[in-house]
């Protein structure tokens, strides 16, 4: 069994992201956990940034890179494709004729459901009500692949305009299914050298998905610039350049924010098989 051992986190307000591998069955297969959840982030509110901004995201990508050595196969029928934009709830109660009752509860989109007693039996003398109701997600997951050909999902706000709370359920959905291809030898010598394989988990977005809002300067508050405020370019760049440096000090890719399509890495997590 993996767990994250590296989750870099440029920007810890604005999201969280851990990964882990859970054993399946024995036929060497385990199944990949991801885990992400979306926030308003409130930045350079620590007095000692040039600048103070609210952060947040309209889309991301979850981009999950394999070793490249083939000690590992995905299993293509287990990999979480569409993620619908509604689940289906339903809720059961076994009404006895002495008063009591009994419920259960099954959601379609995830799979997951609840028994109604230990026999799941209706005699005669209860009766069995269902309700439903459809939810809507907060947020809508496609799979596809990104751009260098790694498996992907495109995160997108179905309530709101921004991404905000859990992508999905990350021990009910897993991502998908992985097979450890290495024989016992290779095992072996990798647990003697501490050399295992390492899947990658990444967050990435574009600049065109941050949204920067409210924009002050600390030499503005200071100074009280009332007839002579610096414009909104100045506001932005600034804010740009305090995304930016988080970035370079988490070892994460530098860019250039200036461009709309520039694609950025937010996360860089790793998980080990052992």
């Amino acid at each position: 069994m993996g767990r994250n051992t590296n989750a870099q986190r440029a920007l810890a307000n604005l999201f969280s992201v851990d990964a882990w591998i859970i054993e399946v069955d024995q036929q060497k297969r385990s199944s990949l956990c991801v885990d992400v959840t979306f926030a308003v982030a409130k930045m350079g509110g620590d007095g000692l940034a040039p600048v103070s901004f609210t952060l947040r995201l309209r889309r991301a990508e979850i981009v999950v890179l394999m070793p490249l050595m083939g000690e590992f196969s995905v299993d293509p029928a287990t990999v979480a494709r569409l993620l619908p934009g509604t689940q289906k709830v339903e809720r059961s109660y076994k009404i006895k004729k002495d008063g009591t009752a009994e419920a259960g509860l099954s959601i379609g989109a995830m799979g997951v459901s609840g028994k109604l007693s230990a026999d799941g039996k209706i005699s005669a003398e209860e009766s069995l009500v269902i309700s439903s109701e459809v939810v809507l997600r907060d947020i809508l997951s496609k799979h596809g692949k990104s751009h260098d050909g790694h498996y992907s999902w495109e995160l997108v706000p179905m309530t709101k305009k921004v991404l905000e709370g859990p992508a999905w359920d990350a021990a009910q959905e897993p991502r998908f299914a992985v097979k450890d291809e290495r024989s016992d030898k290779r095992k072996a010598v990798d647990a003697r050298t501490n050399n295992h394989p390492v899947i990658r988990v990444q967050v990435r977005c574009r600049r065109e998905d941050l949204d920067i809002e409210d924009i002050r300067l600390r030499d503005e508050e200071r100074q009280s610039f009332l007839s002579r405020r610096p414009n909104q370019d100045k506001r932005l760049a600034a804010a740009e350049s305090y995304i930016r440096d988080a970035l370079i000090q988490e070892g994460l890719m530098p860019v250039d924010l200036s461009g709309e399509y520039v694609e950025l890495l937010l996360a860089d997590c790793m998980v080990r098989q052992g």
